[in-house]
């Protein structure tokens, strides 16, 4: 099954190649180059997360600016191969591989089970070619994915029928929880997707535990009625290629290949907070209306 997903690890690979400390590239700039594996959540309540019907994703992106006059559609389409084992075959990403509203080249799979997906993407060295430059990654198998399921806590709202529903004339603060990533190298990331000015973001890097940081939303940033989507990550990094870059001689991409865990829910703005009863209400209606629906074709009426 192929789906589209949020850039995955858009706060960690972005953080990664500012420490690079290269000036901005001109031209169709690659951004970053990501083998990934994934599991995706869904929160529903105040620290309720559940494995997502996505289930697991395996990908691999080549992703870049996004902008008139920087995006990767003018470039030659990337190719990529795969470790021996892999059910992925190694190909050239084609026209409908390319995705104009991320700005990114992918290949992104979803499987009904681990295994499933360990047996499509393989652990072992991916090569992806981008302008020319063969980018090896390495997604070990001896890398697991973060012990912790990432999950967020805000500061205001009512949680109904799996929704966060905020008054959006207030400010929010919404807080991920802490993760160990032991010896090894992590990132925790939050990104709040949708209709509003500028962008909204957390992100932090290294070993060890990674306490919970926090994305603060200012009043009237949400649009009455709207919903926005908060997307919060942690990724174990399992390589990174820093040494090979396709935008030579300016800046460098960011060449990964990680292991991720990743959550999503829902905001809708609400003006007010007595509008939580009302919605709360209607939904309460809409079971009742669908358990008698059921009770009716049950006796044939």
């Amino acid at each position: 099954m192929k789906i589209h997903l949020f850039k995955s690890a858009l706060v960690f690979l972005g953080l990664c190649a500012a420490a690079t400390g290269h000036a901005a590239a001109t031209g169709q700039t690659v951004d970053t180059v990501l083998v990934e594996k994934q599991q995706v959540f869904t929160q529903t309540d105040v620290g309720t997360v559940s494995q997502n019907e996505i289930g697991w994703v395996g990908s691999i992106r080549v992703e870049g600016k996004g902008t008139m006059s920087d995006n990767l559609a003018r470039i030659a389409a990337p190719s990529y191969t795969t470790p021996a084992g892999s059910g992925v075959s190694s190909a050239t990403f084609g026209p409908g591989d390319y995705d104009s509203m991320a700005d990114s080249w992918h290949l992104t799979n979803s499987y009904t089970s681990q295994a499933s997906l360990d047996a499509a993407f393989a652990s072992g060295i991916y090569t992806v070619t981008v302008k020319e430059i063969a980018l090896a990654l390495n997604l070990r198998g001896n890398f697991t994915y973060p012990g912790a399921t990432p999950f967020g806590t805000a500061s205001a709202g009512t949680w109904t029928d799996g929704v966060l529903y905020v008054d959006p004339t207030l400010a929010l603060t919404i807080t991920i929880n802490s993760v160990d990533f032991g010896s090894g190298n992590g990132h925790v990331g939050m990104n709040l997707h949708g209709n509003y000015s500028g962008s909204i973001n957390y992100g932090a890097f290294g070993p060890g535990v990674l306490s919970g940081g926090s994305i603060n939303i200012p009043a009237s940033t949400f649009v009455t009625g709207q919903s926005y989507t908060v997307e919060m990550q942690f990724n174990t990094l399992a390589d990174q290629n820093l040494g090979d870059n396709p935008n030579a001689p300016e800046t460098n991409s960011t060449n990964a290949a990680v292991y991720t865990k990743l959550t999503t829910f829902t905001i809708t703005a609400i003006p007010e907070p007595a509008a939580y009863a009302a919605f709360a209400g209607i939904a309460a209606l809409a079971g009742v209306l669908r358990v008698r629906g059921r009770q009716r074709a049950v006796r044939g009426v």
